[in-house]
């Protein structure tokens, strides 16, 4: 057990060949987990997601590391790397034989799945500024503020809150991953921050980023535009995809997943989707070690259609209503659809100025509610874990089409007020502890033989204590005796 570290490394050496000084010089310009880089797809041939499974990861990276350098030595090229989450996204060089692969696999339990091109959902966009008169109660006026349909749709019941409501709330944050952000517009919050290298927006994607983003947090009061769900959202986090056009990979997904976790967002909204079901586990990890609540868009292929992630059970899949709370007619239906939420006609913010808006119709205009509603609701009951907050959601939803759950509504269109309800009445068991005995870490600072970097507060992340626990003595103790945590 003590030589874990020792072990991979040399085996690597065996598969790899030697490494070379200037090997390690090489490594030093591979993308990080939160750059965001142009994406080129005239040059995604042979490109792969080498994935070490969380068991067989080591807590030092060592077996990463070797794993990253066996591969340079080979001429593989690395993308980017995903550490948190044991991901390297690979270009191959053409004479990479597929047996190299299998061998690597099955020696070192890896897994190697294609790394798939996906899209952001494209939303059905309806001219700038088109004058419909009437859009769901939504007019369009030049000179004042407005509240879009689904707004008012999702807070039915009490109504849109009034400012008040939203006073003091911001210990949870969310995290949007799209095309972009337009920090300039007039309706949007000045203080939105990138978790990539840039977050600006572009018409590349027709601004879609931006229109989620307004949708969760317009700013209201300002007698300009549109409100959002929790108007002015403090201190959002944007991850911008590496795009081209509304076009990027899987891998870029979970580049931007992780900068979302780094940043310590504790949802993420996102409208990407790709045919790949390969990538199941490490959304799991988002979900159920890192506790984010995942929030995706489910499609708009139609009936009996899936994609990935909304098709994954750890993130909550959502459909798309009209005005009249009937299925989209493109929004995906299938065995994994969570909620429906408003997603036709929505009026938000765009470019190419700084005081634009437009319609756009999609499961893309869906998911933010959704996100938005679980950002206010969380706040509200802070000591909620991501589950019962998603429980509250999916419960209190209104059931709509067939009895109970079904393939279009999920288990029904969103509810704010009703999710409210239901919290009040079935209080959260709560993540945070506090309730019953305290616990004090025994001996006080401890942390284990391999320094202090990996003492109780580490193991209290993720899957730490359950990996890691019963080794590493210090002073006479292991994690699962000395940290609370475990």
């Amino acid at each position: 057990m003590q030589f874990r570290h020792l072990f991979t490394a040399s085996c690597f050496a065996l598969v790899f060949g030697g490494v070379t000084a200037q090997v390690m010089q090489q490594e030093e310009n591979t993308p990080s987990s939160t750059e965001s880089q142009p994406l080129d797809l005239n040059d995604v041939k042979n490109r792969y997601i080498i994935r070490i499974p969380k068991n067989k990861r080591d807590k030092k990276g060592i077996r990463f590391q070797s794993l990253k350098t066996g591969l340079v030595t080979k001429g593989v090229k690395v993308e980017l790397v995903v550490e948190e989450k044991g991901i390297l996204a690979v270009t191959l060089p053409d004479s990479f034989k597929a047996v190299q692969l299998e061998s690597l696999a099955t020696q070192f339990g890896v897994s190697i799945v294609p790394d798939e091109v996906g899209y952001i959902m494209a939303p059905e966009d309806l001219p700038y500024e088109k004058d419909e008169s009437l859009k769901g109660g939504d007019y369009l006026r030049k000179l004042a503020e407005s509240s879009p349909w689904g707004i008012g749709r999702i807070y039915e019941g009490q109504g849109i809150p009034s400012s008040n409501y939203f006073n003091g709330l911001g210990e949870k944050k969310i995290c949007i991953i799209d095309s972009g952000y337009l920090i300039s517009h007039e309706d949007l919050p000045n203080d939105a921050s990138a978790v990539t290298q840039s977050m600006t927006d572009s018409p590349g994607c027709r601004y879609h980023g931006s229109h989620v983003a307004g949708t969760i947090g317009a700013i209201g009061g300002n007698n300009k535009g549109v409100i959002g769900v929790f108007p002015g959202a403090p201190n959002m986090k944007i991850a911008k995809l590496r795009l081209t056009g509304c076009t990027s990979m899987s891998s870029s997904l979970i580049q931007s997943l992780q900068g979302c976790a780094n940043s310590g967002a504790d949802i993420i909204s996102m409208s990407f989707g790709s045919s790949s079901p390969q990538l199941e586990d490490t959304f799991r990890e988002f979900y159920e070690d890192d506790g984010i609540l995942l929030v995706a868009s489910s499609g708009n292929n139609g009936p009996n259609s899936i994609g990935y992630p909304a098709g994954f059970s750890s993130v909550v899949s959502v459909g798309s209503t009209d005005i009249n709370d009937k299925i989209a007619r493109n929004s995906s239906t299938n065995n994994q659809v969570d909620i429906s939420a408003p997603g036709v006609s929505v009026r938000s913010t765009v470019g190419p100025n700084n005081n634009s808006y437009g319609w756009k119709s999609g499961t893309s205009m869906a998911a933010p509610h959704v996100s938005g509603a679980a950002l206010v609701l969380w706040n509200k009951f802070p000591t909620c874990t991501n589950k019962e907050i998603r429980t509250a959601l999916e419960q209190s939803a209104k059931d709509l089409g067939s009895p109970g759950r079904d393939n279009a509504y999920g288990h029904g269109r969103l509810r704010y007020w009703n999710a409210v309800t239901y919290l009040e009445q079935n209080p959260c068991g709560g993540g945070g502890g506090g309730g019953g005995g305290s616990c004090t870490d025994n001996p006080l600072g401890w942390h284990d033989s391999d320094g202090p970097r990996f003492n109780c507060a580490w193991y209290d992340v993720g899957s730490n204590c359950e990996l890691f626990g019963n080794g590493w003595e210090n002073d006479g103790f292991t994690a699962n005796q000395a940290c609370c945590a475990c």
